[in-house]
């Protein structure tokens, strides 16, 4: 599993724009060839950040050199701020539910809560 994080600080009154954009991208990135989750968070700081699994290298490059990406990079000069990528490849994956501990690839988890 791959993990891209990515990161920024919202330019002041795009708030809601962002919102409506975002919903757009996460309904391309749902039929992505390999894509697992994605969850937008907020910091306290006010910066917005989400978190992205696919399941290869090769998916989230098929992803970024995509048109529905493509657009993005725009929004990103428009809407932000300042804006960060940071992209990691999982090595070690495991849950604990109950008190119990499984090892194993947490695609399927990934999916269904998304």
């Amino acid at each position: 599993m791959i993990v891209c994080l990515t990161g920024g600080t919202p330019k002041a009154g795009k708030e809601e724009e962002l919102a409506s954009i975002f919903a757009e991208i996460e309904a391309s990135l749902r039929v992505a060839p390999g894509f697992i989750s994605s969850e937008d968070l907020t910091t306290e700081r006010g910066e917005d950040v989400t978190v992205l699994r696919f399941e290869t290298e090769a998916h989230l490059a098929s992803w970024r050199d995509s048109a529905p990406h493509g657009s993005y990079l725009d929004v990103v000069q428009d809407y932000y701020e300042s804006f960060w990528v940071q992209v990691a490849t999982v090595y070690r994956e495991y849950r604990w539910r109950d008190g119990t501990r499984t090892d194993g690839d947490l695609s399927a988890m990934f999916r269904e809560q998304t």
